[in-house]
């Protein structure tokens, strides 16, 4: 029987401060109440192939096929006035029978926009994050963090919105008989402050990561981090470009001038690493 966990107080040392985290912790139980589903979504039973094929739940969805994106919405939470917002959550790839042996990897790529209203307001927080390969050889674990700058102040009643979809411009790529099975949902504010500096669960620190040069055509990161994915911010904390590749130069091109941040992310660290870059 799953537990449900409505809130923790996380608290862990960076390299100069102390930083609280107030998490919510959603595991689909029997009374699992206030998320809402598109495309014929719902919370349900399951077999979970990382528990040896015992009995689970979580929301099932239909596998975005026919390029339709499946909607998932949590319920009404209240800002602690963070200016970033910490998302973990499991996804699992199967046939449409659900069966544990048909875990498997994503027939077409796949990606998830994150979007949170402020009433009937609703604010673009990160777009087409590729979800990493899943099946036995992959990851089920995705973990984003998500910039919200000031629109939540402290007590804003606020949802977030997942959106998955396939990867446009892909190709005729057609996914049938596929379900995903989404779980494990966390949220994590940090009362205040930002997830960008301290230690990350790999060791490596933020004094690690550097940009060279800092011109307007490209930049060069250097890091001893493993890092996943690389996200470039304009200052009111909107994505305004996503790097999948890890060659370690990048290209500014058809960007206007101006201060952006440059974000490394890995599915298992606890938190990114954020850099200024300047464009001339």
């Amino acid at each position: 029987m799953k537990k449900k966990i409505i809130m923790a107080l996380a608290v862990f040392f960076t390299a100069n401060s102390l930083i609280a985290q107030i998490c919510v912790t959603e595991n689909f139980t029997e009374n699992t109440t206030g998320w809402s589903f598109s495309q014929g979504a719902r919370v349900g039973d399951f077999n979970n192939p990382l528990s040896n094929c015992s009995d689970n739940r979580g929301i099932i969805t239909p596998g975005v096929g026919g390029n339709n994106p499946c909607n998932i919405k949590t319920p009404t939470y209240s800002s602690s006035g963070a200016t970033e917002v910490q998302l973990t959550f499991d996804i699992l790839c199967f046939d449409a029978n659900l069966k544990c042996n048909t875990w498997k990897d994503f027939d077409c790529t796949t990606s998830v926009d994150v979007f949170y209203f402020v009433g009937a307001t609703k604010h673009v927080g990160i777009t087409d994050f590729i979800l990493p390969a899943n099946g036995p050889s992959g990851t089920t674990t995705v973990n984003l963090v998500m910039p919200v700058g000031g629109n939540l102040p402290v007590g804003t009643p606020y949802q977030i919105q997942l959106e998955f979809k396939f990867k446009s411009g892909t190709g005729n790529c057609v996914q049938q008989n596929t379900k995903y099975v989404f779980d494990n949902f966390r949220k994590c504010e940090n009362a205040g402050n930002t997830f960008t500096s301290g230690p990350v669960k790999t060791g490596v620190m933020e004094s690690d990561f550097t940009i060279t040069p800092n011109r307007s055509s490209e930049f060069k990161i250097n890091t001893a981090a493993n890092y996943d994915h690389i996200q470039l911010l304009d200052n009111s904390g909107k994505v305004v470009r996503t790097f999948n590749n890890k060659s370690g130069i990048f290209s500014t091109n058809g960007l206007v001038k101006g201060t952006y941040l440059v974000r490394l992310s890995k599915n298992d660290w606890i938190i990114s690493l954020t850099k200024k870059l300047v464009i001339n």
